[in-house]
C-alpha cells in the first residue's frame, strides 16, 4: 500500500481530526488518485472536513472539480468563500457550465451563481443576468441588480450606450414589478440622457407606485438639459400626488421649466404639499412674466415663512418683476399686505419713474382723505424716492385742507412731512398751524403751554431765516383769532426772541382783528406786558 493510499484510508476512516489532516496532506500532495475519496468528504457532516476537501481539491484539479462545488454554493460561511475562491481561479472558463447551473438551481443556490458570475466583468454575460433579474425570487433578482450593478459602474462611452440599450430591451419584457424597479434603478445608475423616454415611460398613473417612484428617481439622476419640453408636462402633471411627492421634486429641481408650462406651475401654488408650493414659488421667480409675477406676489403673503421668503427673494432679484409689483400695491387696500409688497419694491427704486410718482401721490393724498393706514405705505415710498415731490405736494393739500378748514385733517397729512430727515421750514409751519387751530385753548393757562404747535414755532423762530410773523399775517384770516391770539399769549410770557415773537403776533391781531374782541384782548396784554 503506497504512502497516499494510507492517507486516503486515514481520510476514509479515522476520526474527525485525522480526516481534516489527511484532507490537508492530500491537498498538498496533488495526487488526481484521492479525488474520489476527496469529492466523498464534500457529503461529510463535519464541515470543517468539507472545507479541507474543497481546498483539496482546488489544489488536484479545481476544473474537475467545479461540477461538485457549484451545487454547495448554496451554503455559507467560510465555506463558500472558499468555493467562490476556487470556481474564480478556474477563471472564464468555468462561467458556461455556471450559465448551465443557473437554469436548473434554487433560488439560493441561482442568487450564489450569480455572485460568482458577477466577478467575471469581461465577459459577456448580460442575458443571463438580465434573465436572473427578472426572476421572480426577489433575493435573486437582487444579487442580479448589484451584479449588473457592479458590471456597469464607470462604463463610458460606446460601452454605455450600449449598457442602455440593453437595460431598455429588458424593460420591454413582461416582468414583474420588483424586476422592473430594478431595472429602472440601473437605468439611473448608467445616468445617460439615452434612457430620459424610456424611463419617462414608466411614470404614469397606470403603473404601480413603487415603478413610478424608480423611474422618477432614475430621471433625477440623468442630464435633462434637452429634454425638459418631455419631461416637464409629465412630472409637473403628478408631483401633487401623496406618494410620489419627493421624487418628483427631484426631478423638477434638475429642470428648467418651458414658459409654457407657467399655467400648471401657478396651480401648484394651491397644493396642500407645503414642499410642492415652495417648490411653484422657486421656479416660478425663474420662469418670469407678469402672470408669474402675480403667483409670487401671492406667495409673499403665505403663512408658511419659507415660501414667503423665497417669494420675496424671487421678486426682488427679478427688475422685470417691477411693473407687476407696482400694480399689485396700487391694488392692495390692505396695509399690512401693502407694507409687504413695499418692502419688496424697495430693490426696483429705478422702477419708480415720474410718472409712478405723480400717481402714488394721488393715491397717497386720496387714501389719506379716507383715513386708509394705506396711505403711510405710499407716504414712505415717496419719502424715500422723491422726497421734496412728496412734502411740496403735502404741504401744498394740507393748506388747501386748512383753507377748507379741514383743521384735523389737514394735521394728521401734514404730520406725514414731520420728520426731520423730510421737513423743512415751509412744512413745519404749515404743521405749526394745523396744530395751533386743533388745540385745546386756555389763555388762563396759556404761559404753561408746551405742546407740539408751540414746539414747532419756537424751532421755527430759532431759524431766524423764516418770517413767521408775516407768514402768519397771509394766514391771519385761516388761522383764526383765537388761534393767533392763544399764541401770542404762549409766545409774550417767555423771553429773548420769543417774547418778541409773542408781542409781534398779539400786534397782529390788534391789527387784524381791532374790532373784534380778540383785537382788545391783545392790546390789553400787550399794554400789561409793556410791549
Amino acid at each position: 500500500m503506497s504512502e497516499t493510499e494510507k492517507i486516503v484510508r486515514m481520510l476514509e476512516e479515522g476520526g474527525a481530526e485525522l480526516q481534516c489532516a489527511a484532507a490537508m496532506v492530500l491537498g498538498e500532495l496533488r495526487s488526481t488518485a484521492a479525488r474520489p475519496a476527496l469529492l466523498k468528504a464534500l457529503k461529510s457532516d463535519n464541515e470543517t472536513l468539507r472545507l479541507y476537501a474543497v481546498e483539496a481539491l482546488g489544489k488536484i484539479d479545481p476544473k474537475e472539480a467545479a461540477p461538485h462545488l457549484v451545487p454547495m454554493l448554496a451554503t455559507s460561511g467560510r465555506l463558500r468563500a472558499r468555493i467562490q475562491q476556487v470556481l474564480l481561479s478556474i477563471g472564464e472558463e468555468v462561467v458556461p457550465m455556471l450559465q448551465r447551473h443557473i437554469d436548473k438551481a434554487e433560488p439560493e443556490l441561482r442568487r450564489a451563481i450569480l455572485e460568482v458570475l458577477g466577478q467575471f466583468k469581461a465577459v459577456d454575460l448580460s442575458d443571463t443576468m438580465f434573465d436572473a433579474l427578472a426572476d421572480k425570487n426577489p433575493e435573486v433578482a437582487r444579487q442580479a441588480a448589484e451584479a449588473l450593478r457592479a458590471r456597469f459602474a464607470g462604463v463610458a462611452g460606446p460601452d454605455r450606450e450600449k449598457a442602455v440599450k440593453q437595460v431598455v430591451r429588458f424593460l420591454d419584457r413582461k416582468l414583474p414589478p420588483a424586476s422592473t424597479v430594478a431595472g429602472l434603478r440601473l437605468l439611473g445608475d448608467l445616468r445617460d440622457p439615452a434612457g430620459v423616454r424610456a424611463a419617462l415611460g414608466y411614470v404614469d398613473g397606470k403603473r404601480e407606485v413603487s415603478i413610478r417612484t424608480a423611474a422618477l428617481e432614475a430621471l433625477s439622476v440623468m442630464d435633462l438639459s434637452k429634454d425638459a419640453d418631455r419631461v416637464a408636462p409629465k412630472v409637473l402633471a403628478l408631483v401633487d400626488e401623496e406618494p410620489l411627492v419627493s421624487a418628483a421634486l427631484a426631478v423638477l429641481g434638475k429642470l428648467a421649466i418651458p414658459r409654457e408650462q407657467g399655467d400648471r406651475v401657478l396651480r401648484l401654488l394651491e397644493s396642500r404639499h407645503a414642499a410642492v408650493r415652495l417648490y411653484a414659488i422657486q421656479a416660478l421667480g425663474a420662469l418670469g412674466g407678469a402672470r408669474a409675477a402675480e403667483g409670487l406676489v401671492a406667495g409673499l403673503f403665505s403663512p408658511d415663512r419659507r415660501i414667503a421668503d423665497e417669494a420675496t427673494r424671487a421678486l426682488q432679484g427679478n427688475h422685470a418683476f417691477a411693473p407687476a409689483i407696482l400694480k399689485a400695491l396700487q391694488a392692495e387696500e390692505n396695509v399690512g399686505r401693502a407694507w409687504k409688497i413695499a418692502g419688496v419694491l424697495r430693490a426696483h427704486r429705478e422702477a419708480i419713474d415720474a410718472a409712478t410718482v405723480k400717481a402714488f401721490l394721488a393715491k397717497c393724498l386720496k387714501l389719506h382723505e379716507k383715513n386708509s393706514a394705506v396711505a403711510q405705505v405710499y407716504g414712505e415710498i415717496l419719502r424715500s424716492v422723491a422726497p421734496a415731490v412728496f412734502r411740496d405736494a403735502v404741504v401744498k393739500r394740507g393748506r388747501e385742507l386748512m383753507k377748507k378748514r379741514k383743521h384735523e385733517d389737514a394735521e394728521r397729512l401734514l404730520r406725514l412731512v414731520a420728520q426731520e430727515d423730510l421737513a423743512t421750514s415751509e412744512s413745519d409751519f404749515a404743521l405749526a398751524e394745523a396744530l395751533l387751530v386743533t388745540l385745546r385753548k386756555d389763555l388762563a393757562t396759556a404761559r404753561l403751554d408746551r405742546s407740539h404747535a408751540v414746539g414747532l414755532f419756537s424751532k421755527l423762530i430759532r431759524r431766524a431765516d423764516y418770517p413767521v410773523v408775516k407768514e402768519l399775517e397771509k394766514d391771519a384770516a385761516m388761522v383764526g383769532a383765537p388761534s393767533l391770539l392763544y399764541l401770542g399769549f404762549v409766545m409774550i410770557e417767555r423771553q429773548g426772541a420769543e417774547r418778541e415773537f409773542g408781542a409781534g403776533v398779539l400786534r397782529l391781531v390788534a391789527k387784524k382783528f381791532g374790532r373784534a374782541k380778540e383785537g382788545e384782548t391783545a392790546r390789553a396784554k400787550l399794554k400789561t406786558q409793556g410791549a
